[in-house]
């Protein structure tokens, strides 16, 4: 077992915080991210510009949605009829700023169409402690930080009119990625751009000028879903690409003087390049052959912000993906001759992969209403994930009055910190013990509503575990957060950090009844490009590794892609026809439904690793591989097949239950286990629980 008990001469210590924050956070649907945030200053997370904003999303409640209604458009709604109405509710005590509040979430409201789910940006000294009082309410359901773990920012501009020209039949691609090639000869045919709108979310630089246009006034545009960040429309980018030719050396140069976006195309930043190629670039879809008269889909960008590209837990993704999504469907809408008669397919090549994995997020709830509100409009294909090899999914069966032992393999020399993700049935009936790799084990169970802190004296804290009733991030059960900084230290940085090696957490029932429990680490690792070698892991207590393992690569989805409306695409290898060892499987918890729903090729050969696409500039080529490409190529069949006059076989895409390899028909993980399991086979500890004060159970 690894140590780095040398590393560590003072002594630590578990302790429970019984008056841990200004605020008191743990409220039902409690957001345990939140706590660490406030019990650790902020320390691991990239506050926003100005100082004191934070991102945060909202469920709000019936009440509050239905009096929103009532007012049939929330454009026709004022704040002040907000704020009486927030003041009419009982037992509801603040001193905050009502009106500024209401602001916002009039405008959240004028963004989220028939959902439930806000987006919005709140002061958080002011703020912070309404939205708490409002939850133990009832007026919200839930909230939940949006701030990058690892930056967002919100800027606000100019006015300025609807583009009057609309588009007959209009299809459209829409992409949530980081790298858009604006240039690229593929996207700008002798009759324009085919960009209809890219919206950068990337705080803007107040000196920035034409051709990017920045809103002020959230009410100006009746569709527009957003107020932050950048856009260019279709005639701003035919007017900015005039005077520049193909190829890398003019691109850049227009990217730079132009655009003022120099990083865009530079390595680690051409993600989004690709997924584009294989989406919308000039290539066919075999099976297909397209209406006569019918235009190539238009295109739709969103360009995600910097530090979210950079996030390696894809803390903030849910936020922007939803803002993305909503704006992707806003201008296709806006666009389109008719309300009836248009379509999107968009694309989520993105993800993370902690989460309950059952569709109860406020991001997949908020996709799920885009997708409902548009009934047979929008189709919404996401990426699998690159998970389920990683050892980031274990399960326990934990037998009434026994427990269950996970261990966590967290790295030396990690600069970023670790997030586990245990999700109980319920709170009631269950403890928690957590031993470090130094042998530091909590002095009595952590139990339900309590916040335990690890730390040495004058020292900040180096971990912690949150145990709420109930949590935002999921509407079934609760979770149990352990949080770990980081292993290693800036050189600048004069802080302690935690230990690294094996952490273990053993989970105690005093239920009557049998419990599954599910853990998740969260990702630590780069939305895209190369992938880092610290990702902390389940492990086994030897090295002998136990048969049936309890570390599962089952339900390793993408956190974003089990609801309801999600299509998701997974891997295989097109020389064998074997699903890739590294794609993401379901089943979506307490559901049976196998997943993925499509497969399509990531992977040319074992010693030809990733599919050819187009490189960032025209003229260049480059090689994607993962879920990541194989989710553009189902998204465009899936978009392609809408709007074909003739539908045949293809055989690239391969719908799950319907695999070609033999005549078996169910799809196989790498150990011949069928994707559509039930979960009757999960490994136990019947071991009774040790005894406590020398008292046997």
């Amino acid at each position: 077992m690894t140590s780095a008990t040398d590393s560590f001469p003072v002594p630590h210590r578990w302790r429970n915080l019984a008056t841990p924050l200004e605020i008191d956070l743990l409220v039902d649907r409690a957001d345990p991210y939140l706590i660490w945030a406030e019990v650790t200053g902020y320390a691991g997370f990239k506050l926003p510009a100005p100082p004191g904003q934070i991102p945060i999303m909202v469920e709000i409640g019936a009440d509050l949605f239905n009096f929103i209604v009532e007012k049939n458009d929330p454009f026709d709604l004022k704040p002040e009829d907000l704020v009486n109405y927030v003041q009419q509710i009982r037992h509801l005590k603040t001193k905050t700023p009502l009106y500024d509040l209401a602001v916002e979430i009039i405008a959240a409201a004028q963004r989220s169409g028939a959902s439930r789910i806000l987006t919005m940006t709140i002061d958080k000294e002011t703020m912070l402690p309404v939205i708490v009082s409002w939850t133990r309410a009832g007026i919200y359901v839930r909230f939940q930080l949006a701030v990058v773990r690892g930056n967002s920012s919100f800027s606000f501009d100019v006015d300025r009119s609807d583009d009057p020209e609309k588009i007959d039949r209009l299809r459209t691609f829409g992409v949530v990625d980081d790298g858009c090639p604006i240039a690229h000869a593929s996207f700008r045919p002798g009759t324009g751009s085919r960009f209809l709108s890219v919206w950068d979310q990337e705080p803007a630089d107040e000196s920035q000028g034409a051709p990017w246009k920045r809103y002020r006034n959230p009410s100006y545009a009746r569709s527009l879903p957003v107020r932050y960040g950048t856009e260019l429309r279709q005639a701003d980018i035919n007017d900015a690409l005039r005077g520049y030719d193909f190829g890398t050396a003019e691109e850049k140069r227009f990217y730079t003087e132009i655009l003022h976006r120099p990083t865009w195309g530079s390595p680690g930043h051409t993600h989004g390049a690709g997924v584009l190629d294989v989406l919308a670039g000039p290539r066919s879809t075999p099976g297909l052959s397209t209406k006569s008269g019918d235009n190539p889909p238009y295109l739709v960008f969103v360009q995600l912000p910097n530090a979210t590209v950079a996030d390696t837990s894809g803390g903030s993704i849910g936020y922007y993906v939803v803002d993305g999504a909503r704006y992707i469907v806003a201008r296709t809408r806006e666009k389109a001759s008719d309300p009836k008669l248009w379509r999107t397919t968009i694309n989520l090549s993105l993800g993370s992969m902690a989460g309950p994995h059952d569709g109860s997020t406020m991001t997949e709830q908020a996709l799920d209403d885009l997708s409902m509100e548009n009934e047979g409009q929008v189709d919404l294909v996401v990426a699998a994930g690159n998970t389920a090899e990683l050892k980031i999914h274990a399960v326990r069966m934990v037998r009434a009055g026994a427990s269950g032992t996970f261990f966590v393999m967290v790295p030396p020399a990690n600069p970023l910190e670790t997030y586990v993700e245990f999700w109980l049935p319920a709170a009631e009936g269950f403890e928690f013990v957590i031993d470090t790799p130094l042998g530091v084990q909590v002095s009595t169970p952590v139990t339900v509503g309590q916040i335990v802190v690890l730390d040495s004296e004058g020292n900040p804290v180096e971990a912690a575990v949150v145990f709420a009733s109930k949590v935002a991030q999921g509407l079934n059960g609760t979770m149990v957060l352990l949080t770990i900084r980081a292993t290693s230290r800036h050189p600048e940085d004069a802080g302690t950090v935690a230990p690294f090696g094996i952490w273990r957490v053993e989970v105690r029932s005093e239920s009557a009844e049998d419990a599954i429990v599910n853990a998740w680490v969260e990702r630590d690792d780069t939305i895209v490009g190369p992938r880092r070698k610290q990702q902390a892991h389940f492990v086994h207590d030897s090295c002998t590794t136990p048969r049936p393992t309890y570390i599962s690569d089952e339900s390793t989805l993408n956190s974003i892609g089990n609801g309801k409306r999600a299509i998701i695409a997974g891997a295989y290898d097109a020389s064998t026809r074997q699903i890739t060892r590294y794609s993401g499987r379901g089943p979506v918890i307490d559901d049976t439904k196998a997943k993925p729903d499509y497969f399509g090729p990531s992977e040319r050969s074992a010693s030809r690793p990733g599919i050819r696409v187009a490189g960032f500039y025209s003229g260049t080529r480059a090689v994607l591989s993962g879920t990541s490409v194989a989710t553009p190529r189902v998204a465009r069949w899936i978009s392609e097949r809408s709007a074909a006059a003739v539908v045949a076989p293809n055989d690239e895409i391969v719908k799950i239950g319907e695999w070609s390899a033999g005549k078996n028909k169910t799809v196989r993980d790498r150990n011949g286990v069928a994707l559509n399991s039930d979960l009757s086979g999960l490994p136990e500890e019947s071991q009774a629980r040790p005894p406590r004060d020398g008292v046997a159970d």
